[in-house]
């Protein structure tokens, strides 16, 4: 038995076209939302007549013991309008994009994967109002050299992005194959990982400045948090008072910590002096910092800014902190385990390479008190020479 559900609805009202949509709910599937084509509501709720009877002859047959072809429904086609007699519409970018969001979507991609795929198109594509058949692989060509001038990390998620909705539109809308081949795969520029010294971490935070004397307290709170930790700024963001013991140790839960690893940390002193005078607004600990990313970054990036020390993100409190544990302490173990990583990350990602002078140090340090050799004054005190 077949159990589907069809509905009818505008979308875009306010861009003019105004076309009529089909939203098909079958048990056992998300919804699919399908694009009809057409602006005569009379015309789409003939179609989706049509589909509930076909629906229904299917289940009395099998109810009657026939036999019966559920392929000829089409009740997952993401073309339903029938074509009859005249050529298939042009569709312009726009409508191809909402389609392939519905079958992203349809494939259980999650909402802000296709809110990164969907905004990433639309920048590369800009005038979405232009008819799918605009792509070609001169027109793809051009858009790798406008965008050159982006980072390499940035650009390659943007054609990431694209070359997924050009397989698409290879498949369903007649795009040239020789668009997808067009986008080479982009090289990411590796650098080294920035950190900072405690002397610079402290002269950061001494010029964080926001509007209210109790957001600068919790954002100097929230940063001196993050590098005396080691913690990503999603899991310091999220903690709550109930998650520090009296013993001075944070929590990190495991709905909050990447890889669902739960972990301890014990805290600095001059932390839990901050954060002793912290008013509790609610269960976070960081109640009043910006809730998103961006805006915490931006206090910080003035911050960095006025400091005059050398350009740095969120994630580099946590390379400071975990480059500054090992460095005065050699155990890669117990610092691996406080940032939450394997001992085998850690030794991949965070530990700085050695000068020659530690290595230096480190030779003779292993080898010298195990292969003293005798001096020449030696030599001569055993042979009573002198």
């Amino acid at each position: 038995m077949l159990k589907v559900s069809y509905s009818l609805w505008q979308k875009n009202k306010n861009r003019g076209d105004e076309t009529y949509w089909c939203r098909v709910r079958e048990k056992g599937h998300s919804p699919l939302d399908v694009n009809l084509h057409t602006k005569n509501k009379a015309q789409a709720e003939a179609f989706i007549m049509l589909r509930k009877h076909e629906v229904e002859l299917y289940n009395a047959q099998l109810l009657a013991g026939e036999s019966a072809d559920a392929s000829k429904i089409l009740r997952r086609d993401t073309h339903l309008m029938p074509q009859k007699g005249t050529s298939k519409p042009v569709l312009t970018l726009r409508e191809c994009l909402d389609e392939w969001e519905a079958n992203l979507r349809r494939r259980g991609f999650s909402e802000r994967t296709i809110r990164t795929y969907t905004t990433n198109v639309s920048y590369v594509l800009k005038d979405l109002s232009l008819p799918i058949t605009s792509i070609t692989p001169e027109t793809v060509r051009k858009q790798m050299t406008e965008h050159d001038h982006i980072k390499s990390t940035t650009r390659r998620a943007y054609f990431v992005s694209y070359k997924e909705f050009l397989r698409y539109g290879v498949k369903h809308y007649g795009v040239p194959l020789e668009t997808i081949e067009e986008i080479p795969k982009i090289r990411q520029i590796q650098t080294d990982r920035p950190y900072w010294t405690m002397t610079e971490i402290r002269r950061i935070i001494e010029c964080v400045h926001c509007k209210s004397k109790l957001v600068e307290d919790c954002y100097k709170a929230f940063f001196w948090f993050l590098a005396t930790t080691g913690a990503r700024q999603g899991e310091a963001g999220d903690v709550e008072w109930s998650d520090i013991s009296n013993d001075g140790i944070v929590t990190f839960r495991a709905s909050t910590t990447k890889g669902n690893q739960v972990r301890r940390v014990p805290l600095e002193w001059r932390i839990v002096e901050m954060l002793g005078r912290l008013p509790h607004r609610g269960r976070k600990v960081f109640y009043d910092i910006h809730p998103n990313q961006p805006g915490r970054f931006s206090v910080l990036a003035n911050a960095v800014k006025k400091s005059g020390v050398k350009h740095g993100g969120l994630h580099t409190f946590r390379h400071s902190s975990s480059m500054y544990l090992y460095a005065h302490t050699n155990d890669i173990k117990a610092t691996a385990e406080m940032l939450g990583h394997s001992a085998a990350t850690a030794l991949t990602y965070y530990q700085s390479s050695r000068s020659p002078d530690q290595l230096r140090d480190m030779v003779e340090k292993a080898f010298g008190e195990n292969n003293q050799l005798p001096s020449p004054m030696d030599r001569l005190l055993e042979a009573d020479l002198i």
